[in-house]
């Protein structure tokens, strides 16, 4: 299965492909990653004064490579050694939630597309009582993105 190619915009809302693309993060009055974003490199880019410290290439959150980028935020890992007294990767994010929407949207397939449908009617009762694995998998993203029900 292919990893996304496009996203949209949460700047401008138009696409943004992984060669023109950034994800952005802005870090809360506690240092907590915040308020995930893909946008556009350059004029979408947020400022760096409304709290944005964190940001890298798109190119390099997907696939593979970016996999493992984006669990690194979770655990160090056991090749790291790790100071005690520092905090794990995982305590640096602020919404655990929405750290899992940006991963998604990152790096499954169909995600990017049916999140747009995610608050239509129709598509909460069919998924009313599912379970959240079940809800995010390949065949029904891909239903979801299509419209087909």
């Amino acid at each position: 299965m292919n990893s996304p190619s496009a996203w949209v915009c949460d700047k401008c809302s138009d696409d943004v492909t992984v060669e023109k693309g950034l994800v952005a993060a802005r870090r809360d009055s506690h240092g907590l990653l915040q308020d995930w974003r893909i946008v556009h490199n350059g004029d979408c880019a947020p400022a760096e004064n409304a709290g944005y410290t964190f940001s890298v290439e798109l190119e390099r959150m997907v696939g593979q490579d970016g996999l493992s980028h984006l669990l690194s935020f979770l655990s160090a890992g056991p090749l790291q050694v790790q100071d005690p007294a520092s905090p794990s990767p995982s305590e640096e994010i602020g919404n655990f939630d929405a750290y899992v929407d940006i991963f998604r949207r990152l790096q499954t397939p169909f995600y990017e597309k049916a999140r747009r449908r995610f608050e239509d009617p129709e598509v909460q009762e069919q998924f009313y009582e599912a379970n959240s694995a079940r809800t995010y998998e390949v065949a029904n993203l891909e239903s979801i993105a299509k419209g087909l029900h």
